[in-house]
C-alpha cells in the first residue's frame, strides 16, 4: 500500500470480549482513500488474535489488516514505538483495542490535517459504559493552532488543554519520528509522549465533531487503581514522569516562552495521585524522593507567567519545603486566595 494515508496503530493484549467491535470500527470507515490497519500482537493469553485473524480472513475490508508480532509482552507504550516504527501512512492514528472510532472519523481529521498541513488534529469524544450508555461528552471548539509549541501556548493563553492521550489524536507520521517522540514508560506512556508533543508541534487542529467512543471499563488497569490503590510501578512511573520531563527541559526546552507553566501543570497532576489513590509509605516515599528540589528546578518567579503557579512557588519558598503536600497545599491556598479576591471585588460592585 504504497500510497497509504493513515496507518491505525491498533495494540492487541487480552481484549477478546472487545476487540471485533473495535476493530470492525475502524475497517468500515467512510473514508476514500487508502488506509491500512496495523495490528500489534502483544501476545496476550486468549483470543483476541484469533478474532482478528478471522477478520482479516473473512471482513469485506480484511486486506487493510497487517499484523507485526512481538515476541513477548511488552506493554502499551512498547506497541506504540512498533506502530511508529512500521506505519506505512503519511498519518499515524492510535486505536486503544476496546474503543470504538466513529463511521467518519478518518474522513473528517484526515481532511482537518490537510487543509492547514496539521502536525496534529484533536477529535473531540464521548466516554461510554459497556451497556453503550453515555457517560460523558468531550467537545472541542473548532480551532487552529499555529504558533512554536502550540499547545504550551495555547495552555498559557487560555488554560484549556485536551487530554494528554494519543488516541483521538492524527499525528503527522514524519512530525513525530523527526522529532523522534516514543513512549517511555511500559504503563502510563501518554504523559511524557504527550509532553514532546506539545513542546514540538507548530500546527495544531481541534475539532468538535466526535470521532471516537471511549470505554470507561470496570476492570480496566486505572479503574483498579482508584479503586484498590497503586502497585510499586506506578508509584514509579510517576516519580519517573517528573524527571523526565525535567530533563526534557534541561536538555531541549528550556527556551520555549511558558514551558515552566506547564511543568508545573505536571508536576501538579503527578503529585496529585496522591490524593485520588492509596498509596503506601513506600509508594509515598518514592513522591518525595521525586519532588524534592522540584520548585527549585524552576529558575525564578519570574520564570511563571500563571498567577497559581507564581503563587505556589513563592508558598514552597517561603515554607522552605517542596514535599508533595507543600506543593498541593500551595494550589489549595491560591484557590481559596483567589476566591476570596473574587468576592472582595463582587462586594465592591
Amino acid at each position: 500500500m504504497n500510497d497509504c494515508r493513515i496507518t491505525i496503530a491498533f495494540p492487541v493484549y487480552n481484549v477478546a470480549a472487545y476487540v471485533e467491535r473495535s476493530l470492525c470500527s475502524a475497517l468500515d470507515q467512510i473514508f476514500a482513500e487508502p488506509y491500512e490497519v496495523l495490528v500489534i500482537d502483544d501476545r496476550g493469553t486468549d483470543e483476541s488474535m484469533a478474532v482478528v485473524r478471522r477478520l482479516q480472513q473473512n471482513h469485506p475490508q480484511g486486506a487493510r489488516i497487517r499484523i507485526i508480532e512481538h515476541e513477548q509482552n511488552k506493554g502499551l507504550g512498547e506497541a506504540s514505538n512498533t506502530a511508529i516504527d512500521n506505519a506505512r501512512g503519511k498519518y499515524l492514528l492510535f486505536l486503544d483495542s476496546d474503543d470504538c472510532l466513529a463511521p467518519d472519523a478518518l474522513q473528517i481529521l484526515y481532511t482537518k490535517a490537510e487543509d492547514v498541513h496539521a502536525e496534529l488534529v484533536i477529535g473531540s469524544y464521548v466516554e461510554v459504559n459497556e451497556q453503550s450508555e453515555t457517560l460523558a461528552k468531550h467537545i472541542f471548539a473548532d480551532r487552529t493552532i499555529i504558533h512554536p509549541a502550540a499547545l504550551v501556548h495555547d495552555y498559557i493563553r487560555h488554560h484549556r488543554e485536551p487530554n494528554i492521550h494519543r488516541w483521538n489524536k492524527l499525528f503527522l507520521l514524519s512530525f513525530l519520528r523527526d522529532n523522534n517522540i516514543r513512549c517511555v514508560h511500559r504503563i502510563m506512556e501518554d504523559s511524557v509522549f504527550d509532553f514532546n508533543v506539545r513542546a514540538n508541534a507548530g500546527r495544531v487542529v481541534l475539532c468538535h465533531n466526535i470521532t471516537l467512543h471511549y470505554l470507561i471499563r470496570e476492570n480496566s488497569i486505572m479503574t483498579s487503581v482508584q479503586r484498590t490503590g497503586a502497585t510499586d510501578i506506578y508509584a514509579e512511573v510517576y516519580s519517573d514522569i517528573i524527571r523526565q520531563v525535567q530533563e526534557l527541559i534541561r536538555t531541549k526546552y528550556r527556551d520555549i516562552p511558558g514551558i515552566y507553566n506547564y511543568y508545573y501543570q505536571r508536576l501538579y497532576g503527578s503529585l496529585l495521585q496522591l490524593r485520588r489513590t492509596a498509596y503506601t509509605p513506600e509508594q509515598k516515599q518514592l513522591f518525595e524522593q521525586a519532588a524534592d528540589g522540584c520548585n527549585d528546578f524552576v529558575p525564578s518567579v519570574r520564570s511563571l507567567s500563571l498567577t497559581r503557579y507564581r503563587f505556589v512557588y513563592l508558598w514552597c519558598k517561603w515554607r522552605k519545603r517542596q514535599d508533595c503536600d507543600t506543593f498541593l497545599q500551595g494550589y489549595v491556598n491560591s484557590r481559596k486566595l483567589w476566591g476570596y479576591a473574587m468576592r472582595c471585588l463582587l462586594k465592591l460592585l
